[in-house]
């Protein structure tokens, strides 16, 4: 199980949307300890999701599961389940074809939020960084919690599962070649090898459910 994106979501909305965010901001110490909080999404490059955060979309720009369990192959969005249904989050069916069309309502600051179209899993809309916050039916509304899907950081952990919290929930695998460490016990996403309570919300540059030194990056490798 991947607990990634799934409403409800944590954000200091006041932050608003964060174009990019280095790793370093939340790997743990011995990095200087970060107290950043705040919303974080991926930047669209020639239609395609950045996720690496090195300029380009290409065939690093994968995530098992982004916006609630739709996947992102190669910066391209996975939504051919959706049908007309915007911010649905149903899973695709992993690959990305004529079937990929759906839609995408994020908050902006507007009383009907922006409107973003996916054709053939191409991102209709212009380079830059996407909204943080998806909320088809109250788009004005920034408050995670009540988002469709979102995701943020509280103290430089990425907060996955959205309960406003980091906790053992808070693990993703695969996430444009990176992974997020989580583990309440049961080892929820399943790791090969379970991490660290510790490391819980903390990014894993190398992916060996360890948070080391190598673990850091100072050129937003992520995001």
């Amino acid at each position: 199980m991947y607990a990634v994106a799934h409403a409800p979501r944590a954000l200091v909305a006041a932050l608003g949307i964060i174009p990019l965010l280095a790793a370093q901001l939340i790997v743990a110490a011995p990095v200087a300890a970060s107290s950043f909080s705040g919303g974080i999404s991926p930047t669209i490059v020639g239609g395609l999701a950045d996720l690496n955060g090195d300029g380009t979309a290409n065939a690093s720009d994968d995530a098992n599961a982004f916006y609630g369990d739709t996947g992102i192959i190669d910066g391209k969005l996975d939504c051919d389940a959706w049908g007309p249904i915007a911010n649905d989050g149903s899973q695709g069916d992993g690959t990305i074809g004529t079937s990929d069309d759906c839609a995408l309502v994020g908050y902006d600051g507007t009383p009907d939020g922006v409107t973003i179209w996916v054709a053939d899993g191409v991102f209709q809309t212009g380079n830059g960084p996407l909204p943080t916050v998806f909320n088809a039916t109250d788009p004005d509304n920034a408050d995670v919690g009540d988002s469709d899907f979102a995701w943020s950081t509280i103290d430089g952990r990425v907060d996955a599962n959205g309960n406003e919290s980091i906790d053992g929930q808070d693990c993703s695998i695969g996430l444009a070649g990176y992974d997020i460490l989580g583990n309440d016990g049961s080892n929820p996403c399943g790791f090969a090898t379970p991490p660290n309570t510790a490391n819980n919300g903390l990014v894993d540059l190398n992916r060996d459910q360890q948070i080391t030194s190598a673990d850091s990056c100072s050129n937003g490798c992520f995001f």
